[in-house]
Order: C-alpha cells, then sequence, then structure tokens
C-alpha cells in the first residue's frame, strides 16, 4: 500500500497533530500520526541547541522542529517531495500556534 501526503488531510488518523510537554515543562515535543508519521523535538529561536541537529526544519514564529525520528520508512531524495515538505512544516507551525492559542499562550 502506498501512501501519499493528500493537501486536506482526509486520509489517516482523524487527528493529525499531537503536541506534548516533559514533565518538567523544558522540552515540547510534536507528532504528526499521519502518513509520514513522525516526532520531533520543537526548539525555540533562542534556542542554539535546535540547530546542531542534522535535520532541522524551520517553522513560523521562529521555532524549528529537529530530532526528528520518522515512524514510516521516508526516503528523504525521493519522498515524499520537496513541496509536499514545506507544506508539512507550515501545518506544523499552525497546529503549534493553536496549541499555543487554546493555552492562552501565544505572543502579543
Amino acid at each position: 500500500m502506498r501512501h501519499r501526503l493528500r493537501s486536506d488531510g482526509s486520509a489517516g488518523h482523524p487527528e493529525e497533530w499531537l503536541v506534548a510537554e516533559s514533565l518538567d515543562g523544558k522540552r515540547t515535543y510534536l507528532m504528526h500520526l499521519r502518513w509520514p508519521r513522525f516526532v520531533g523535538r520543537v526548539f525555540d529561536e533562542e534556542d542554539d541547541e535546535g540547530v546542531l541537529d542534522t535535520l532541522s526544519v524551520g517553522l513560523p514564529d521562529g521555532q524549528s522542529l529537529a530530532e526528528i525520528i520518522w515512524l514510516d520508512p521516508v526516503d528523504l531524495e525521493t519522498h515524499p517531495a520537496e513541496s509536499a515538505l514545506v507544506d508539512l512544516a507550515r501545518r506544523a507551525g499552525e497546529a503549534l500556534a493553536e496549541y499555543d492559542r487554546r493555552l492562552g499562550l501565544e505572543d502579543d
């Protein structure tokens, strides 16, 4: 069975994103629950630790996603296409912004 990213998000798990925080509140993780499934650690722009990772994806609002663990087999050379990854990063940023908004953490 071949999986493909769909712009409408209609395939796969009903929830697309899961945001989790460590017990001490110092680390935030983002999990993508549709293909390609992955878990990544969210870094803020002032946190230099995140840029040391070999794969770091820039997100809106000065955040980045690093320490990415792919849960589905993904060949980054061929699948998903670069445009799909860019769209995935945009949606990841939107999910984090929505999470912050619901918790009342958004910047003014």
